[in-house]
């Protein structure tokens, strides 16, 4: 079928795209829509009339609790606008936040209740793996060589007088190519639970542990200690659907100890640890966050932003993070950082609890479709991708927890990968009702 050739490819360039900073949000936007488009011509290619097909699908949707989820989701975000300072601003992060990535999430997951087990999107998800990092690792190394033209690098930053080793980590926020290491260290979440399920389950196991150990690496350059914690989570959840996962895991935890130990050896420690941890260990927060550093500040921010939601929990500043500049001020002020930097505490600043409390139902729901799913289903593929997509929010929630990374290509990533197994899952209780 002509409709699903097209979405595969459409799938693959935005999965690649995402990653990427040059041309702004319009590449991601379009492909977005017209992965919309595709999805809907080919559940309806069968009928007659396309709209009452398309409606009749969609009206079939409704009555499953995440479309309520959803719906309970983008009426807390919409009427956040209603209290924005700057409502055209808060309606277009809405836009480009909620209906198009719900829009795309659903025409996708309508799509794969119908034809999703026909297509391999792991190997789609592996492809857009190798070619991210033959562009990230390929850029690195000229980085790495280069004795003065650095291509892509932000002007304001000395690389030439680094070292190599500072180089790699230097590089990971220092290029103008990628999407910065937030959202990077986010995309490698997704690249590694994929590969690790494909290595537990024996499948191409050489190609497979490559992937795994390169991921890794680029990991560890963007020093982000969350998402670095959160795939570390992940990986030992995995024991919960395949019991050679322990094994794994155990070499996982060796290789984990041998890389902490290679960072005090060659002294780069400093690109992790950026507190001073004995002025924590004795309780002085507040001098350790004068001095820098991002854990007391994170507790700062943590404490002052929570008692500001429950001043006024169900009124927020209205979507988008700008509003928050304009609104707390002195706020931002005494916690030393501008936003939340937990994905549930920024969307209850932004929205009210009631919008944290939406995306937590929606959580619980799909978690609990993909969970029956796995249980349920007997075939080795779809126990696969159920496994992967259970292990990808794991990752990707408990980054989250550490920041605020739910919005830009991180929620479009989130969104159109999770419409795949969710759409599958959603097959399977639509066959036994």
């Amino acid at each position: 079928m002509y409709a699903e050739r097209l979405l595969k490819y459409l799938f693959f360039i935005l999965l690649v795209i995402i990653t990427f900073h040059v041309g702004g949000t319009a590449p991601r936007y379009i492909l977005s829509i017209l992965i919309i488009i595709t999805c809907f011509s080919a559940i309806t290619s069968s009928g007659k009339n396309k709209f009452s097909k398309a409606y009749a699908l969609l009206r079939e949707f409704s009555r499953h609790p995440l479309s309520w989820a959803l719906g309970f989701f983008s009426v807390t975000a919409f009427i956040s606008i209603l209290m924005s300072p700057d409502p055209r601003y808060s309606l277009r992060t809405f836009c480009s936040e909620y209906v198009l990535n719900f829009s795309m999430f659903i025409s996708l997951l309508l799509f794969s209740e119908k034809y999703g087990k026909k297509i391999n999107w792991l190997k789609i998800v592996t492809a857009a793996n190798v070619v991210f990092l033959i562009l990230y690792l390929g850029l690195m190394s000229q980085w790495l060589v280069s004795q003065g033209e650095f291509w892509f690098l932000d002007t304001d930053i000395d690389v030439e007088s680094a070292s190599i080793g500072d180089r790699i980590f230097i590089f990971s926020y220092a290029n103008t190519l990628f999407n910065g290491i937030k959202h990077i260290s986010i995309y490698l979440t997704l690249l590694v639970a994929v590969v690790f399920i494909y290595l537990v389950r024996h499948q191409h196991k050489i190609r497979s542990l490559i992937l795994l150990l390169v991921n890794l690496f680029a990991l560890i350059s963007t020093s982000r200690r969350g998402a670095i914690i959160s795939v570390f989570a992940g990986t030992a959840a995995s024991s919960l659907f395949y019991s050679s996962a322990k094994r794994y895991f155990a070499i996982f935890f060796l290789l984990f100890c041998l890389t902490v130990s290679a960072l005090f050896i060659s002294d780069k420690t400093q690109h992790f640890i950026r507190e001073d941890w004995k002025l924590m260990f004795q309780g002085e927060v507040r001098k350790a966050k004068d001095m820098g550093g991002s854990i007391p500040l994170r507790i700062y921010t943590y404490i002052t932003f929570t008692k500001e939601v429950f001043k006024h929990p169900f009124t927020g500043t209205g979507l988008g993070r700008r509003n928050i500049k304009r609104l707390m001020p002195d706020i931002i002020k005494e916690a030393g950082l501008v936003h939340g930097h937990n994905a549930f505490l920024e969307l209850a600043i932004e929205t009210g609890i009631q919008g944290a409390l939406a995306l937590l139902i929606t959580i619980i729901i799909q978690a609990r479709m993909l969970w029956s799913c796995w249980k349920n289903d007997d075939h080795p593929e779809i126990k696969g991708i159920m496994a992967t997509s259970l292990l990808f929010m794991i990752m990707f929630w408990g980054t989250n927890m550490f920041t605020d990374g739910f919005r830009h290509g991180s929620s479009t990533l989130y969104w159109l990968f999770m419409a795949v197994p969710t759409g599958i899952a959603y097959a399977d209780v639509q066959r036994n009702v």
